[in-house]
């Protein structure tokens, strides 16, 4: 049995990763920042046959939480065999497309 962390499994590509781990029986720990979709893709992926779905919630921009969310994880899981990061920024397309450096940012 798999065990994976899934951040950012609010997003439509993590969910759809989810619900493939689901499908194998597999204990998730699932972190976003939208606790609310968070809930129901939780509930989801239990229908779905997950065997164990932990959640944690997360901001990316509070930099001081990660390494004690990620060590929750860790402790709550026993080990990881995957790890997937499926979050990101959504920044403005047309400063991005005129300022390479607001790109990189």
């Amino acid at each position: 049995m798999k065990n994976v962390i899934i951040i950012g499994a609010t997003s439509a590509i993590a969910e759809a990763v989810g619900k493939l781990y689901a499908l194998e029986k597999a204990n998730l720990y699932l972190i976003a920042r939208n606790t609310t979709k968070l809930r129901s893709i939780e509930q989801d992926l239990i229908v779905r046959g997950a065997n164990a779905v932990h959640t944690a919630s997360f901001n990316a921009f509070e930099f001081d939480s990660h390494d004690l969310l990620i060590q929750q994880a860790f402790k709550t899981l026993k080990k990881v065999d995957v790890l997937l990061i499926a979050h990101g920024s959504l920044p403005d397309q047309q400063q991005c497309q005129e300022d390479s450096v607001k790109t990189i940012e």
